[in-house]
């Protein structure tokens, strides 16, 4: 789940000799540099003179018109005149360690020059350093040169520009987005272009003290901004801000200072957090640690309800509870319902509900409802649970409830799941996933159960339950599932719902219906390009128990372009069990393939009966149904009953492993039932969603 980022710039440069004879590649073999060995006495200058006091010499060396043939030098340190002879000898020696210098230590690096200097000079060269091109986009800020940093060199601050009415947040290397801040001193590997962030500078009211904090309630329209951290440990039972009637409807920014100590024990307080009533506010970076909340009716760290506005990179850590005996119970831990928009946050609060009158209750590891708007790029870690004995119960890892027309994306949740009602739904980023409401690349890695007294229930591995037009996309999940009724990898119940590009690697248990990916499929549901590693299991003594590698219970709906690989097994007085379904009514299966290794139905004590059903690819069929150009593994074996082979239906075509792990067997176009390939699309987009592993196996999807 949002959840909230410095190298050096050394430019060295190297002046003529004295650079030059810092480097070991230019001194000689007694490890001294050439410079060392200039006589004493001898006036070498790294300065450039004017013509009237210097001969022109290679770039960088230069030498002093020496004084007139015997006149002395009466300066101290300065040697007397020499002959003559002496001194052409000196300057023609000169002029040789100028150029032995300034082209890169004289020749070969061994001892003497020898004839093959010039093949020797060519080789011995350095290469001249590659340098990488900085550009700068303000974004509306003043102009920043671009840089030209040589490879390995780096730079040392962050470069600066300004802008009016704004502050300056950060150089980034994605724009708008701007989810990869840079870090300074910062070097770079490649030409590259860094953007500015720019937050819009606004006059708060500061907010240093705890008394500071609570005077919030008498401005409820004020800006804010946290200056401090602030410790509310001197209050033993905070008062949250903001009711219903007169809500909060200002600013508060957190500026990355924490809030500690937030304590609330009223069970007959309705809202009840931070703030209890938020009515189009924006919080932003607020911290609230260690939280201990107990309520009655909507309980979330930062607010109780929230009704439109934004939250935005904040988060919780503690523990939130609702406890209604008279009405509905919400928790959250961020918010405990909302109509809001919330983004990069997350909470490591453990969070339940609980109602004991007949009323519902939510739990969610970020909003225990939400009923518009979207959360993205956020996550919980924490333990959700929600119980209600006499009415249905919600539990998610991001959202308990989530109403219609809500999208979910970049989340995750890896804490456990668990709702206990007469109708628990339970899920690792949603319990219940409302009518066109959509969960995109999101991922869970908790354990997930729900448990019912009167013989509901749907656990799944992203959401319990996915109705009419919700959609489940790019998602997976790795915890196992257990349902005492219906469970998925992916989603316990679908009605009219879809899953598409999605995979589960946990251990699915269903009361009555268990698949990898969902456990029921009906009213026009539809999953495709989706596949299980799981293994399933139905485990009871009463009748109607059906597993599949894909879905347990198929009715007027669509599988196709699926996989699974798991062991199914269903056990129960009417057992049905296939690699991809175990019982399909109406319903049209098509282009898949079961790799599974072994296929059972029987009794819970292991005996068999004339209604157990195993099939290759379904287990069951009633109906008018389309199943066709389905694979099977040719080593599948079948426990309870054995498989129909007169059926391909029942059976599928046969292929062996290794023809499997071929990327042909699923991308050759088809050519009728069971000829040629699935048709399934590789690439490296949502268009052409499948590869093969690099290291070998069965298809995985590109962004794997």
């Amino acid at each position: 789940m949002s959840a909230l980022a410095n190298l050096k710039e050394s430019k060295q440069i190297r002046k003529s000799l004295g650079a030059r004879a810092s480097c070991p590649q230019f001194q000689d073999k007694s490890g001294q540099s050439p410079r060392s060995n200039v006589p004493q006495g001898l006036n070498v200058s790294n300065r450039r003179w004017s013509a009237r006091e210097a001969r022109v010499e290679p770039a960088g060396v230069v030498t002093q018109t020496p004084s007139p043939e015997g006149a002395e030098q009466t300066h101290a340190g300065k040697m007397p005149a020499l002959p003559g002879k002496i001194r052409i000898f000196l300057m023609i020696a000169l002029l040789a360690l100028a150029v032995f210098v300034f082209t890169g230590c004289g020749g070969d690096s061994g001892s003497g020059g020898g004839n093959n200097n010039n093949n020797n000079n060519n080789n011995n060269q350095q290469p001249t350093p590659q340098s990488y091109s900085v550009s700068f986009i303000t974004n509306g800020g003043s102009s920043v040169m671009a840089r030209s940093v040589q490879q390995g060199g780096s730079i040392s601050a962050a470069p600066d520009t300004t802008r009016a009415g704004y502050i300056f947040d950060g150089w980034y290397t994605d724009n708008n987005t701007f989810a990869n801040r840079v870090s300074f001193p910062y070097t770079p590997t490649g030409n590259i272009t860094l953007y500015a962030k720019w937050t819009a500078e606004t006059t708060w009211i500061e907010i240093w003290t705890p008394a500071d904090l609570n005077d919030v309630r008498n401005n409820l329209s004020g800006e804010y901004g946290l200056m401090a951290d602030i410790s509310l440990s001197s209050f033993s039972n905070w008062a949250p801000i903001g009711t219903e009637i007169a809500p909060f409807t200002g600013k508060i920014n957190g500026n990355g200072y924490r809030i500690t100590g937030l304590r609330i024990y009223d069970t007959s307080a309705t809202y009840s957090g931070l703030f209890g009533f938020v009515r189009g506010g924006e919080i932003t970076r607020l911290a609230v640690e260690n939280v201990d909340i107990t309520g009655r009716d909507y309980a979330g760290a930062i607010a109780g309800y929230m009704e439109g506005g934004a939250i935005s990179d904040s988060f919780s850590t503690g523990r939130i509870d609702s406890m209604s005996s008279i009405s509905v119970a919400y928790s959250g831990g961020i918010v405990g319902r909302a109509n809001t928009t919330i983004t990069d946050s997350y909470s490591t609060a453990t969070v339940n509900s609980s109602a004991s009158s007949g009323a519902y209750s939510y739990s969610g590891g970020i909003a225990g409802r939400i009923d518009g708007g979207a959360i993205s790029g956020s996550y919980s870690t924490g333990d959700i649970t929600s119980s209600s004995p006499m009415r249905d119960a919600y539990s998610g890892g991001i959202a308990g409830y989530v109403g219609e027309n809500v999208d979910i994306t970049d989340s995750y949740s890896v804490g456990g799941i668990v709702s206990s009602a007469r109708s628990p739904y339970s899920g690792g980023i949603a319990g219940y996933l409302g009518r066109n409401s959509t969960v995109t690349d999101s991922y869970n890695d908790g354990y997930i159960t729900s448990s019912s007294n009167s013989g509901g229930g749907y656990s799944g591995g992203i959401a319990g339950d996915v109705t009419g037009g919700g959609r489940i996309t790019n998602s997976y999940s790795t915890g196992d599932i257990t349902a005492n009724i219906t469970g998925g990898g992916i989603a316990g119940r679908v009605t009219g719902g879809i899953i598409s590009d999605s995979y589960n690697k946990g251990y699915v248990t269903g009361g009555a219906r268990s698949g990898g990916i969902a456990g029921e499929v009906s009213g026009g549901g539809r999953i495709t390009n989706s596949y299980s590693t799981g293994n399933v299991v139905s485990p009871g003594n009463t009748n109607g128990f059906y597993s599949g590698g894909i879905a347990g219970y198929v009715s007027d709906s669509t599988i196709t372009g699926s996989y699974s690989t798991g062991d199914i097994t269903a056990t129960g007085a009417s057992s049905q069990s296939g690699g991809i379904a175990g019982y399909v009514s109406n319903s049209t299966i098509r282009n898949c393939a079961a790799i599974n290794r072994t296929i059972r139905a029987s009794t819970s004590n292991g005996t068999f009966s004339a209604r157990h059903y195993v099939g290759r690819i379904v287990g069951y069929i009633t109906g008018a149904v389309s199943i066709s150009n389905n694979f099977a593994l040719s080593t599948m074996t079948a426990t309870g009953a054995a498989f129909n082979t007169s059926d391909t239906r029942y059976h599928g075509v046969t292929k062996t492993d290794a023809e499997l792990r071929q990327q042909s067997t699923y991308s050759d176009a088809t050519s009728g039932d069971g000829l040629g390939g699935l048709g399934w699309k590789f690439g490296n987009d949502d268009e052409n969603p499948w590869k093969m592993p690099s290291g070998g196996g069965y298809p995985i999807f590109y962004w794997q």
